[in-house]
């Protein structure tokens, strides 16, 4: 049921025009925190502060310690939350090795590892998972 999901996911990335990214996958609190003013799941919504978004867009072909220390630099430096973001379409290089389907299974399981595990950085438990049809550059 989870792969059909997806693969439809990644059938809108080939729409035209697609949209800029879409989630496939949120963390259980709310991602990235509560909108609602309350602050239940992080003080931010409470104080109406910025959010700091740090999106590492790869290939993740296939996920590596290296994706997580880069997300840990980013968490190091007061990002909030995280979001990791496929690109279906590499102008570097072509598609070899694992299926995009299977490429956002693992990072869904690095995902929901980091969720259950990480104690020292709060926005490695706030993650999201998205797709877009390019990369993007974003600074946290």
């Amino acid at each position: 049921m989870r792969k059909q999901l997806l693969q439809s996911a990644l059938a809108k990335t080939r729409e035209t025009p697609p949209l800029p990214f879409q989630t496939t996958f949120i963390s259980p609190d709310s991602w990235p925190f509560s909108t609602d003013g309350s602050g239940s799941t992080g003080s931010i919504a409470a104080t109406k502060s910025p959010i700091r978004i740090a999106v590492l867009d790869s290939s993740f072909n296939p996920p590596t310690r290296a994706h997580y220390q880069l997300l840990k630099a980013a968490a190091n430096v007061g990002c909030d939350a995280v979001l990791l973001l496929l690109a279906t379409n590499n102008a570097d290089k072509g598609q070899m090795g694992a299926g995009a389907v299977e490429r956002l299974e693992m990072m869904e399981a690095m995902a929901e590892h980091s969720i259950k595990n990480e104690n020292h950085h709060p926005a490695l438990r706030q993650m999201a998972i998205g797709l877009t049809a390019r990369h993007l550059l974003a600074i946290c």
